[in-house]
């Protein structure tokens, strides 16, 4: 991941948040796009809210592990150590939890995106293969793509820690915590370190959970608000003011955390 594309997705998405009489909501015109009534009417459509709905339970699943894996930070500094290993391994199998709901949210957006484009049963339903297969054929599709798709190279890095921890015995792993952040870092084969990234890490060897959730749900969810306008371009329905919100007690816990990124590293 390149540091200049998780602060743009962060600036994206922060102005995304808004508050009002019930909580802080997020707003996006990919959720504008699968409850639009235009849309929804057309025939074969009425899927997008089912796999629209789907990834709304993977964003709010998401939202929930990173609120308990913090209130378990809580936790553990007031308490002694006796009770440490417990916690620890709560906020490890969270932590694998957030990697795992990330990888399958973006299988469920493959799937709108063949449906937008009546490719079903003509290119890959995942992810991992449409993006390939995109850009092997995209002169044969009726709309462009290509910067979106291009600028997701990320992604391969969520699959790639997801893959290691589902299938070849990868495992994260859970520090004492700071007063401020936790503290872990996912492994392979028992010593091989996955969380790489400078601006992530509180030393050589330990990331700051925090700063790796943010810059990589921000990457998702500026993900969705992109491929949203592009679906409604494409659809040719006409970009209105967001009119669709989404709550959780998670979203004023993520716009805090990616907000101290940025403000972390332009104070240096």
């Amino acid at each position: 991941m390149r540091k200049e594309q998780y602060q743009k997705a962060i600036k994206n998405v922060i102005p995304l948040f808004s508050e009002d009489s019930h909580g802080v909501f997020w707003s996006s015109y990919f959720k504008d796009l699968i409850y639009d009534p235009t849309l929804l009417g057309r025939e074969k459509y009425w899927v997008l809210r089912k796999y629209g709905s789907y990834i709304s339970n993977k964003i709010n699943n998401l939202l929930t592990l990173a609120f308990r894996i913090d209130a378990f930070r809580i936790e553990i500094c007031k308490i002694n150590e006796p009770t440490y290993n417990l916690y620890y391994r709560y906020i490890e199998i969270d932590i694998e939890h957030c990697f795992s709901e990330m990888r399958t949210l973006f299988d469920y957006w493959a799937k709108i995106f063949l449906i937008l484009n009546d490719l079903v049963g003509r290119a890959p339903e995942s992810f991992r293969k449409l993006v390939p297969w995109y850009f092997d054929n995209k002169t044969r599709l009726s709309f462009d793509f290509s910067e979106l798709l291009a600028d997701c190279d990320w992604f391969s890095e969520i699959r790639s820690i997801r893959d290691d921890l589902i299938h070849f015995g990868g495992k994260a792993l859970a520090f004492p915590p700071q007063a401020d952040c936790i503290l872990f870092q996912v492994y392979k084969d028992g010593s091989i370190q996955k969380i790489l990234t400078s601006e992530f890490m509180f030393n050589k060897n330990v990331a700051i959970f925090e700063r790796v959730f943010s810059a990589y749900f921000s990457l998702v969810l500026s993900f969705l608000e992109e491929s949203g306008k592009l679906f409604f371009q494409k659809e040719n329905l006409s970009l209105k003011e967001h009119r669709v919100r989404s709550y959780s007690f998670g979203f004023p816990l993520l716009k805090k955390w990616a907000q101290d990124l940025i403000n972390a590293e332009e104070t240096g």
